[in-house]
């Protein structure tokens, strides 16, 4: 099997803050591992707070990590500044949550579009307009917009742009982190549609950061679900959708709206009680157990590692029991 594109090995991260003379350590990613195969779309999902988009920036090197580590085509994540990082900067891109903060109000959209050809010199200068005019088509904007402000531009269509900036350099990989949290539904529906038809045009690898579940579901080859820092379960999209085996994925699914009042009749709900707690103080052995309506003695006492389950895997103790999955296979 081919070593993926992006593997990040057992992420910790832990951040110090102080307050009133007291120094907090909070474990905002504990012992995380994700993956994404070369033009492959893995979504990241999870409540707020559970440590994604720090996950998500520790995996393009923008937030360092206390332990673990990152390989980026096999090789380890190089030191920021060395030449060897602005050559991932090319290959690795990100687009943020806010639109309307993500561009410079003082340039134009031509301009915003230029300065990543004209840091990562692609091309000769004069055939940047063609390229921008390009960029700006791909994303489904009317080439005239160069000489327009972001001012000018709804949040969608200034999504668009950034989109249409991720892609100047063409890019082995784009971290999409919450990108349609600011945008409403409609304009959303969109903006998902754009990226993957881009994805599947392209054939860039995609790390889908997101807390909609549904946005996640219509995009995404894998997912992985985080709680609290932690994977709690991972595995291909369909399998982790339609037959979720970790009590927190079965929650999160159960609380998420079905169109069909049938089958909103018939599924099962599981409650999800109370509010993640303090990363500066979590939960002994597995970090779900404060909510969890499974949760045992054995689930204070010992952390759950990650085991195969069918082609996924799940950091539950009684996950079978849960389940009524006999299989240990």
């Amino acid at each position: 099997m081919n070593a993926p594109l992006l593997d990040v090995r057992d992420a910790e991260i832990v951040f110090t803050a102080r307050r009133g003379g007291v120094t907090r350590h909070i474990q905002a990613v504990s012992g995380a591992s994700i993956s994404v195969a070369r033009g492959q779309t893995v979504g990241l999902v999870g409540e707020s707070g559970s440590g994604k988009s720090t996950l998500g920036a520790a995996a393009i090197g923008l937030q360092a990590l206390d332990g673990g580590e990152v390989l980026f085509d096999g090789t380890p994540m190089p030191a920021e500044g060395s030449p060897a990082w602005r050559t991932l900067r090319r290959r690795v891109q990100v687009i943020f949550q806010d639109p309307f903060s993500a561009l410079n109000p003082r340039q134009t959209i031509g301009q915003s579009l230029a300065e990543p050809l004209r840091l990562h010199s692609m091309g000769p200068r004069r055939s940047w307009p063609d390229r921008i005019a390009e960029l700006l088509e791909l994303v489904g904007l009317n080439p005239e917009m160069a000489r327009q402000y972001p001012g000018t531009l709804s949040g969608g269509q200034r999504q668009r742009v950034c989109i249409a900036r991720a892609l100047a350099v063409e890019p082995d990989l784009i971290v999409c982190d919450e990108i349609t949290s600011a945008l409403d539904v409609s304009t959303q529906a969109q903006i998902v549609a754009l990226i993957a038809d881009i994805q599947k045009r392209m054939g860039v690898a995609l790390l889908f950061i997101s807390h909609d579940l549904g946005l996640v579901r219509a995009i995404a080859d894998r997912t992985a679900v985080m709680y609290l820092g932690r994977i709690m379960e991972a595995g291909p999209a369909g399998e982790v959708f339609e037959t979720p085996r970790h009590p927190y994925t079965r929650a999160l699914l159960g609380a998420a709206p079905i169109p069909d009042p049938v089958l909103e009749a018939r599924r099962e709900r599981i409650p999800l009680r109370g509010e993640i707690p303090d990363p500066a103080d979590p939960p002994s052995g597995c970090r779900f157990r404060t909510r969890c309506p499974h949760a045992r003695e054995e689930c204070a006492k010992r952390t759950p590692l990650p085991e195969p389950a069918g082609g996924a895997i799940v950091a539950c103790h009684f996950w079978r029991e849960i389940t009524g999955t006999e299989d240990r296979s």
